[in-house]
């Protein structure tokens, strides 16, 4: 592919990120196989959106965090990717705290990770992180169900025979 398209051989274009969209490009056409019978389909771009995806490179060595892999959290304000370098981004500094505390306990791995630029210049980083343990408690099953019908006659009723009457600040 490096042959035919030139800028494949470009020093900054990651080696997995061109594994990928083999990958991805063979799985669209593989789908399209099993679904449709006839034609080619004509791939139209419709936004100015460039995106590519990448995966990181764990130590075999090592266990997996979000520290120690070729695309790494540097801390709470830089990010290490790789051919890219060291990079600045913003988030919510509480969800990252809290995840950096989970990591410490638990091993948290960055999966995929999609850097996009859209029309506008702005860069994006979507990551797909996993971990053994789940991220989210599982709620207790409380035994009932209830039933909310929301309406312009009344304002709310439930299944246990609640209604509220409709205040009609709109008259």
């Amino acid at each position: 592919m490096k042959n035919k398209y030139f800028f494949l051989r470009d020093e900054n274009v990651d080696s997995l990120a061109i594994d990928n969209a083999k990958q991805n490009y063979q799985k669209a056409w593989k789908l399209y196989r099993e679904i449709h019978s006839h034609g080619t389909p004509n791939f139209h771009r419709k936004t100015y959106l460039e995106s590519y995806q990448t995966n990181p490179h764990y130590k075999t060595t090592d266990e997996a965090h979000l520290t120690n892999a070729n695309v790494r959290f540097l801390d709470e304000k830089y990010i290490q990717l790789s051919k890219l370098g060291k990079i600045r981004f913003k988030g919510s500094s509480k969800r990252l705290q809290k995840l950096f505390e989970m990591d410490k306990q638990h091993e948290i791995r960055i999966g995929t990770l999609t850097i996009s630029r859209d029309g506008c210049g702005d860069y994006y980083l979507s990551m797909q992180l996993a971990s053994d343990e789940p991220f989210v408690k599982t709620l207790e099953f409380v035994g009932s169900q209830v039933g909310i019908d929301l309406n312009l006659e009344n304002f709310y009723a439930d299944s246990f025979g609640n209604i509220i009457d409709n205040p009609r600040y709109y008259r």
